[in-house]
Order: C-alpha cells, then structure tokens, then sequence
C-alpha cells in the first residue's frame, strides 16, 4: 500500500477554497500554516486616484483599518495578480479596474501607461519586495503605504515533506531556517521561486498565482512516477 502523500502548504486554508477541497479529496497529510505573523500598522489613506494591491493581506489590512469600503470605493483599484482581485471583488463587492500579470515587469510597462495621467499609491507591508516600483521610474504620481508589519514566526514545528507548496519569499526563508525540506517544491510565483533558487532549490511555478494555479501543478506533479 502506498504511503499518504506527506504535504507542507504555507499558509492556512480556507474551508470553501480550491486548494482545500482538491487536498481534502487525495490521499495526503496535510500540514497548513503560514510561517509569519502579521500585525497592523497605522496608515493614512492617500490623495491618490488609484490603489494598488500586492496581496490580499495587503486588502485586509487597509479595509480593517480603514473601518468600512465605502473609503475603498473613492479609487479605482490595481492588483498584482488575479487572486488578488478576485478576493477583492468577491469578498467585499468592489470592482477591480486592472488585473495585472504575476510579472512585475509586464505590469510595470501597462501601470506606466495609467501614471503618466492619473496618480496611484500601492499598498506594502514592511517586508514589501516592492517589485513593481523598482521596475518603474522614479515618478511624482506614485507614493506608497505600509499597512502592516510581517515578521517570521520560530515556534513551528517542521519536518521532512513529499511536496512543500511556499506562498512567498518570507514563508520560503522561515521554511529553510526552520529545518523544512523537501522532495519537491511549487512556488506560487516568480517572486517565490526566486527567494528558492536564492537557496539552490529548484522548483515548479503555478502557471497563475492563484489557489487554481497551485491545484493545477499540483495534480501535473501528483501524477508523475517519482510522486505516486
């Protein structure tokens, strides 16, 4: 009989979403927990026209602090990827103006286009890679916020794993510094395979960041011999 599939996903999952129910339904061990802790940070919403959101932490940080959506809905909203958005739009009903790529250079040409008109402030944490900033120019219609603070949590407990599935470049350093290793690894975007191959680990991407994304490549490496 073969052994259930030992797997390492970084961050918690939620009961209705794609990854769960697609790891509810094989034969696997499931350890799921970010290896960061997140805590507020006081901001002050920008004069801007536009947001820009990184990540979904990034939503729930400002919309928590701000109090309400109806602040949110005074701007038109960019995101760094398609889950991002999606989040935003289906779990506070707000509309999403542009949906980049996960590549920060390809968003970076098309926000250009927006900027040379219209001003944008992107939302950051503290340990923000700021990716696409630094691809584009130095700019007087950007500014920035940090609306939150990320440090890597040490009180894990972690072994060695048929799959680990890494959600970003900080939960991919605290899984190294912690002992974490192994077979294989599925990155959910460039930025986190890099911080992978910082540490000589080869990897596989989702095809998109997003939970689809990550069940997608998931069931191509389920599938190959050296797995099953």
């Amino acid at each position: 009989m073969k052994a259930a599939l030992k797997i390492f996903v970084s961050r918690t999952l939620e009961e209705a979403g794609v990854l769960s129910d697609f790891l509810r339904h094989i034969d696997a061990v499931v350890s799921a927990h970010s290896l960061i802790d997140f805590s507020p940070m006081p901001f002050q919403f920008p004069s801007t026209q536009w947001l820009f959101f990184y990540s979904k932490k990034g939503v729930e940080y400002v919309i928590d602090q701000g109090g309400n959506t109806d602040i949110i809905k005074r701007y038109s909203i960019a995101t760094f990827g398609a889950s991002t958005a999606y989040y935003i739009t289906n779990q506070y009903d707000l509309d999403v103006s542009y949906t980049g790529s996960s590549n920060a250079a390809i968003v970076a040409t098309e926000i250009n286009e927006i900027i040379r008109t219209e001003t944008m402030c992107f939302v950051c944490g503290s340990k923000s890679l700021r990716s696409v900033q630094q691809e584009l120019a130095d700019d007087k219609n950007i500014c920035e916020i940090t609306v939150y603070d990320s440090q890597p949590r040490t009180d894990q407990s972690l072994s060695h794993y048929d799959i680990a599935i890494l959600t970003s470049p900080m939960n991919v350093r605290t899984f190294v510094v912690m002992g974490g290793s192994a077979d294989r690894y599925l990155a959910i975007g460039s930025t986190t395979q890099k911080a992978l191959n910082a540490y000589n680990i080869n990897s596989e991407k989702a095809h998109v960041a997003s939970e689809e994304g990550l069940v997608h490549a998931l069931k191509l490496m389920i599938k190959r011999p050296s797995i099953i």
